[in-house]
């Protein structure tokens, strides 16, 4: 079976994916259901935002390939998703307060109680951030460009993870006054062993920097170098990572490039996991 879009490398087979993405689909609807429920707690609430955050991005990546959606269309889910990711750091970064916040035009209130640690919520603040940039959902942008982590139990650390997601913020207009900090941070990063995961953040953090000094030559090096790195990653079966739907597009320079366009930089990359018709639409809409 042939897909609408190519694969930008072999993936699960399409048929197979086209049953996954139903029940993607379904289960969507369920988690849109249960958000609006004012039955449900906060707690769980916010729970349930940080997953949607992740699988409407990921929803919409495989209708793109698997069903030939628009990009428009593409842009609308991702606007989704950057909405789920400011809620849920509405809630959790105002514990023991009424929250009010929207989801399909109707208008909550719940109170967040918990008083756990969100692991996770770098690598949520990094993907609503990005779905917010592609989507031009100013703010959202403004939002999540201004979330501190430290607040909800995390420490920032000179590690090519958290500088990812704090470059991106920088970039986006928040958290001015640490800005020399952290991008002195970045320029002061060792390069990591052969381990793909961490030589990616890594590339990931270099390219945002190259992106902050407005050189255009060496953005448009280090982005080539990335999208290699990106394909050893996905395109291989030791992980399994062929399966992994954000291993088709490679989210994090198409947002580069947006951003780069957005300071004026003329920066020409051409390649399979940068669908071109995705950046266009993006810009079209600032």
């Amino acid at each position: 079976m042939s897909t609408p879009r190519n694969l930008p490398h072999k993936s699960t087979d399409p048929t197979f994916a086209l049953e996954v993405l139903k029940m993607d689909m379904d289960n969507l609807v369920k988690r849109y259901e249960y958000v609006l429920n004012p039955e449900n707690s906060g707690d769980t609430i916010a729970n349930y935002f940080e997953t949607l955050t992740t699988k409407i991005f990921q929803t919409a990546i495989s209708r793109f390939f698997l069903e030939g959606m628009s990009s428009n269309d593409f842009i609308e889910m991702l606007k989704e998703s950057s909405l789920a990711a400011c809620n849920y750091f509405k809630l959790i970064t105002n514990r023991g307060k009424e929250i009010q916040y929207t989801w399909e035009g109707e208008v909550l209130t719940k109170v967040y109680e918990s008083t756990r640690i969100h692991h996770t919520a770098g690598s949520t603040l990094d993907l609503g951030l990005k779905a917010a940039i592609i989507s031009q959902q100013k703010r959202h942008i403004e939002c999540l460009s201004n979330i501190d982590l430290t607040h909800i139990g995390l420490h920032r650390k000179d590690s090519a993870f958290d500088l990812r997601a704090l470059a991106l913020q920088l970039l986006c207009g928040g958290g001015q006054k640490n800005h020399k900090v952290f991008f002195d941070a970045i320029e002061k990063l060792p390069s990591p062993s052969k381990n793909l995961d961490a030589k990616l953040m890594y590339s990931d953090c270099k390219t945002l920097l190259a992106l902050e000094k407005k050189d255009t030559i060496l953005l448009a090096e280090l982005i080539d170098e990335n999208l290699s790195i990106h394909k050893k990653m996905y395109d291989n079966d030791a992980r399994n990572m062929r399966y992994n739907l954000f291993g088709l597009m490679s989210i994090h320079n198409l947002v580069t490039l947006i951003l780069a366009n957005k300071k004026g930089m003329s920066v020409e990359v051409s390649n399979p996991y940068i669908p071109h018709e995705l950046l266009t639409a993006s810009i079209k809409s600032i």
